[in-house]
């Protein structure tokens, strides 16, 4: 004991930085260094002979220096010391976090002591604090995060005897207007604005956080206090009113709050709580906006079979026992070049769930990334084992979600997957929609080349729909857009639409991209996209998603359209309504098998063969019509088919001139003929404007009834002059030529549709040809018509016309058949905008001319002459020019 305290009085011990002290075995303060004094503030004389209990902070009075006996803090290493650290009372009151390192010095025949040292650990002890909080706050607004939020619910819901408290999940109303309009900074500086206003008018005991983005929590530890859920929700609700101004005029800011409490059936934890008052929230959304929602027990009870299902799904997963089906894509001959995977789960109760069903509960359960890479394996192994479409490999096309799309590894989990499965990776497309463009980390751009350059090809999905700008556009290796089917839907109504499938079509032509339009449904619709120039489909129409075996039937066999007038009566998966992302349901299957391609494309003249599909012919005077209409009917009766005979004559003079053939006489009698009026044939509307689809499905009604009756087939001849006179009537009318294409035209179903070329004329028929589109893919509709005298000073010409579209071989003999009887000899035609003028149409052109000893001259663009010339040999009456402009 002796020489401790002569150690404590030297010099040596005196002067070490270390604040040092010196106790009893009691605990008694025996000596304290210079060091120790200071950092205390207090003398020597004030600590000596003290107990070493009145150097503690009252916080931790009940606890020693030493801890010899250990406890919470204390760690007794094996070199005898013990660590562990105490607050120390400091003279003017403050209070010191100290390390405290204490070991026991004993000798022989002596009483020991301690020897202890404190280091000060305060700074560090005040940034720890400091950094804990930073963790459990928001850096934008300075309200709790989600982090902080789950603490206070784990406090408030571990009290005893605690009162009712409830969570406020706040959502603003056209938050993302407002980042569209007037950029992201205005959106910050409002969350902000709104982040303060709830911390100067919320209750003194309530407690705001920031959920994420424009979503708020309130955490209240006693809402009766406050006059209860409603009452403060409404005050919480006038915080987040504002308004923010646009130019000139403002734009309404309003929060959907949902509400949660304490004493919900089936709250028992903090996500619990948190989940329903998001669910509120939600149903309060679909009120409108601004309104106010408290969960009941019927929305426990869904979130309770909501958590069963996503524990249902990760078990399905796990065990293997979801499938998919495929949709196939397609060109306008119906070959199938690439068919999309379509999520289906075969649940024991509900039957077969779609995606609309299954992914808001793998988004739940955290699900959705492991549902992609299994969606990805299982549909690249079996398009591994796809059969080739006349020779042409089928490729599988696969939906990405965000959440894998932005993962850092995507890009390897990609690599590592599909090499396993065996499918070529120039057979795979990657599918994204175009929201995800918003925020494609640089790391996410950078996997999606690397990809590309192996071979795998991106589709953007929705396009149209999302906010990506076509600048962004250009960064992305995407070689397909997919036109949303929000669009195609409002094809045949709705001028912008149509439109807006131009423009992407013209967007994705000038990047080399295919375009593709989804959710075909119609006839009506395939009609006005084979207009725009559309060549790839998907669609009801075509084919709704089927098992894997089913779609490779199909890629040998290619899908018919279905034929039907609605899609809306379609039955969907049990327990589903159909989805945006879902575009699977199945279509009727028409009783007479449609065709995969228009059959014709040409305007026909007596003496052609007797056509096998639905074909437009021409004619120059009734007998004309009457001879090759016999012909018509006796090859279809000899064939066993039932006969419809149309005529714009009155039916009584149709019968009484026809029943004295010995051949369509006897037909009459026995009903194999029937003879009708064109105005009993085809319904119309005002201004005998024919009802296409109407029409449509009163031929398809026929042509199945004379199949049902024993017939071998189904004919009809049409006079169909009269419904064509004016260009609303053709417009219409090549509507319904369309759908007879499509839906009824196929052996044993045809039909010959005729027009009088010297009452309508030339031009009539020449506009025929382009509104009628011939939906192959090389052919398209030209435009032929006169131009003003006054426009030339060509007077050596005695017609001039002018030439856009596309003119190929299948519209040479429709050219040709519009210039037959144009009177004039020397004709000069104008390329007023061609894309495409195949050179066999020019000498085509050129036999017409012999043949009727005329003079064409074809007045081509510089590029498009400059191609041509070197093509073009031995016309002996057509002359090409280029023009001076």
């Amino acid at each position: 004991m002796r020489r401790v305290l002569q150690m404590s009085s030297d010099t040596l011990f005196q002067a070490l930085p270390t604040a040092m002290a010196v106790l009893d075995e009691n605990e008694r303060v025996l000596a304290v260094n210079e060091s120790l004094c200071a950092l205390l503030g207090r003398t020597h004389e004030n600590l000596v002979r003290r107990s070493s209990m009145e150097l503690l902070s009252p916080h931790d009075r009940g606890s020693t220096l030493t801890a010899y006996a250990g406890g919470v803090g204390t760690d007794r290493g094996g070199d005898g010391l013990t660590r562990h650290q105490r607050r120390l009372r400091c003279a003017e009151g403050r209070t010191v976090f100290c390390d405290v390192h204490a070991t026991f010095l004993a000798y022989e025949g002596w009483a020991g002591v301690w020897l202890v040292a404190f280091i000060d650990v305060g700074q560090r002890h005040h940034y720890t604090q400091a950094l804990h909080a930073e963790t459990e706050h928001d850096e934008l607004t300075g309200l709790l995060n989600r982090k902080g939020v789950r603490r206070l619910l784990d406090q408030q819901l571990s009290d005893e005897g605690q009162r009712e408290g409830a969570v406020l999940f706040c959502d603003l109303d056209n938050f993302k207007r407002i980042n569209d309009t007037l950029g992201h900074t205005a959106g910050d500086d409002l969350l902000v604005r709104l982040a303060q206003r709830l911390q100067q008018g919320l209750p003194s005991e309530c407690a705001a956080a920031r959920h994420s983005g424009d979503e708020f929590l309130i955490v209240c530890p006693d809402v009766a206090a406050h006059g209860g859920p409603l009452e403060l929700a409404e005050r919480i609700s006038v915080l987040l009113r504002t308004n923010m101004a646009r130019e000139d005029h403002l734009i309404a800011v309003s929060a959907s709050i949902g509400i949660a409490t304490t004493s919900d059936p089936g709250v028992e934890r903090p996500e619990e709580l948190l989940r329903l008052a998001e669910v509120a929230m939600y149903q309060a959304k679909d009120h409108g906006t601004g309104h106010v929602f408290r969960a009941n027990a019927g929305l426990s009870t869904s979130l309770e079979r909501e958590a069963n299902f996503e524990q249902e799904l990760r078990q399905a997963l796990a065990r293997d026992e979801l499938t998919l089906h495929y949709q196939p894509i397609v060109d306008p001959t119906g070959r199938v070049h690439s068919a999309e995977a379509l999520l289906r789960w075969p649940h024991p109760q509900h039957g077969l769930l779609s995606p609309g069903t299954v992914l808001p509960a793998a988004r739940n359960a955290h699900l959705v990334s492991e549902l992609d890479r299994w969606v990805l394996s299982a549909a690249a192994r079996e398009a591994a084992i796809w059969p080739d479409q006349q020779g042409r490999p089928v490729a599988v096309t696969v939906n990405l979600s965000s959440t894998l799309l932005h993962e850092p590894d995507f890009a390897a989990q990609i690599e590592r997957i599909v090499p396993a499965t065996g499918l070529d990776w120039h057979r795979l497309v990657l599918e994204i929609t175009e929201t995800d463009l918003l925020d494609l980390a640089p790391a996410t751009l950078t996997a999606m080349h690397e990809l590309a350059e192996r071979g795998v090809r991106f589709a953007l999905d929705d396009f149209g729909t999302g906010y990506s700008s076509l600048e962004r556009l250009k960064e992305l290796p995407v070689q397909i857009l997919k036109l949303d089917r929000t669009f195609v839907a409002g094809l045949e109504r709705e001028a912008v639409d149509a439109a807006i499938a131009g423009a992407a079509l013209s967007i994705a032509q000038a990047r080399n991209m295919t375009c593709v339009a989804e959710g075909v449904e119609t006839t009506g619709q395939l009609y006005q996209l084979a207009r725009i120039g559309f060549t790839d489909y998907q669609g009801f129409l075509f084919a709704a998603g089927v098992p894997a075996a089913e779609l490779r039937a199909l890629i040998q066999r290619p899908p018919t359209l279905a034929a039907r007038k609605e899609a809306g009566s379609r039955p969907h998966p049990i327990e589903t309504q159909p989805a945006p992302d879902d575009p699977d349901t199945m279509p009727r299957t028409p009783t007479i098998t449609p065709p995969s391609r228009r059959t014709t494309g040409e305007v026909t003249t007596a003496g052609a063969p007797v056509p096998d599909g639905h074909e437009c012919w021409i004619f120059r005077d009734h007998e004309e019509f009457r001879t090759r209409a016999r012909e018509y009917v006796r090859d279809g009766l000899s064939h066993g088919y039932r006969i419809e005979y149309v005529d714009h004559a009155p039916a009584s003079r149709l019968r009484a001139q026809l029943a004295a053939d010995e051949i369509l006489g006897p037909a009459m009698e026995t009903g194999a003929m029937s003879v009708a009026t064109i105005e009993e044939f085809y319904p119309t509307s005002d201004g005998g404007i024919v009802d296409a689809e109407a029409a449509m499905d009163a031929r398809l009604t026929s042509a199945e009834k004379a199949l049902a009756a024993g017939y071998t087939g189904f004919r009809a001849i049409v006079n169909a002059t009269a419904m064509v006179t004016t260009p609303d009537q053709r417009a219409a009318f090549a509507y319904y030529e369309y759908l007879c294409d499509h839906v009824i035209s196929t052996e044993p179903v045809t039909a010959l549709c005729a027009y009088n070329l010297t009452e309508l004329g030339s031009a009539a028929v020449a506009e025929m040809a382009c509104l009628h589109p011939v939906t192959t893919p090389t052919a398209s509709p030209f435009r032929l018509y006169a131009e003003s005298t006054d426009e030339h000073t060509d007077n050596e010409y005695d017609t001039r016309l002018a030439l856009t579209g596309v003119l190929d071989l299948p519209c040479a003999n429709l050219f040709t058949a519009a210039l037959e009887h144009t009177r004039a000899h020397n004709l000069l035609i104008n390329d007023r905008g061609l894309d495409i003028l195949d050179p066999r149409v020019i000498h085509a052109l050129d036999q017409h001319a012999r043949a009727h000893h005329k003079h064409v001259t074809l007045r081509l663009t510089q590029p498009l002459s400059t191609r041509l010339r070197p093509l073009l040999h031995n016309l002996t009456h057509t002359r090409i020019e280029t023009h001076q402009a």
